[in-house]
């Protein structure tokens, strides 16, 4: 999913795969439109409900219920989280929160990342160059140490 931000730059909001779900979060606000695009790599084969259907369906089966309930809940957590990281003025500020909070996950002051350092840079809003120069200003400094998969936390 792409979305234009207000510098005019496009932003790669998530890359979903087969059996993933957008505009859940959605289906039941007042507001109209969707606040990006989805653009498809190749054939690609969607379920549609309207939300008297989604409706319907939720409160005639609790199992379905349950399951969009914690949907929500852990969508809000991650929004939560990445507003938190990307309230941030700094790129530093941002990969200290992002490290710290992975670490804590984690339990490990030693990081394996759970993407590639191009998508972590997408997920920080910054771009790859910047991103990596920034790690390697922070590991000159003495606060981590890297390599391609891992980051460890020396502070």
């Amino acid at each position: 999913m792409e979305s234009i931000n207000e510098n005019g730059d496009l932003q790669t909001m998530a890359k979903l795969t087969s059996g993933d779900c957008f505009g859940e979060t959605l289906i039941f606000t007042s507001k109209a439109g969707y606040p990006g695009d989805v653009v498809c790599k190749g054939t690609t084969e969607l379920i549609l409900f309207s939300k008297a259907e989604m409706s319907r369906l939720i409160m005639s089966n609790e199992k379905l219920f349950h399951k969009y309930a914690t949907l929500m809940a852990d969508k809000v957590t991650y929004l939560t989280e990445r507003v938190r990281i990307l309230g941030h003025k700094t790129l530093r500020e941002k990969i200290t929160t992002y490290l710290n909070t992975l670490s804590m996950k984690q339990g490990t002051k030693t990081i394996t990342l759970p993407m590639s350092k191009e998508k972590l840079a997408v997920y920080l809003g910054t771009i790859r160059p910047s991103l990596v120069r920034e790690l390697t200003n922070m590991k000159d400094e003495g606060l981590i140490d890297f390599d391609r998969k891992t980051i460890t936390l020396l502070y």
